[in-house]
């Protein structure tokens, strides 16, 4: 009769979720905006490039609170037969200073998009600008507004 001696059996273990943004990150001051006008008008100045990479951020959802943690699944789709260059990437928390997340999401990028299982946000609204680029040079630019609850 065999035995298992205890600890012997494998376990299944679970990644961390993703510090997507510290708490002093969040803690910086938010970008003016002026009076009557949205995020999006303040850092979002250049006009769309035709046929750029499309950025469809699925999740979180615009305009619907969500609670930490939470998944990030955002898209890239090439146009006209291009192809992602993923070197291009940007994605930032824009406030009075922009905060780059490139470093962190790269262990979830690949040429179709981003993919974090698990992101970890303080609680508040944060503007987010994704921004990349085909092997043609054209770049895609979108805005979001996410809101931690």
């Amino acid at each position: 009769m065999a035995t298992l001696a205890a600890g012997s059996m494998t376990e299944t273990t679970q990644a961390a979720p993703l510090q997507l943004l510290t708490a002093k990150e969040a803690a910086e001051p938010d970008l003016p905006v002026p009076k009557g006008g949205k995020p999006s008008d303040v850092f979002q100045a250049k006009p769309p490039v035709p046929g750029a990479p499309q950025i469809i951020v699925d999740k979180p959802a615009q305009g619907i609170g969500v609670k930490t943690p939470f998944a990030v699944k955002i898209r890239f789709l090439p146009n006209d037969g291009a192809r992602i260059n993923l070197n291009s990437l940007e994605i930032d928390v824009v406030k009075l200073i922009r905060i780059s997340l490139l470093d962190r999401v790269k262990p979830y990028l690949s040429a179709a998009g981003i993919n974090v299982p698990e992101a970890v946000v303080p609680s508040g609204t944060y503007n987010i600008r994704i921004a990349i680029a085909d092997d043609q040079g054209r770049l895609g630019v979108t805005t979001q507004t996410w809101t931690i609850l």
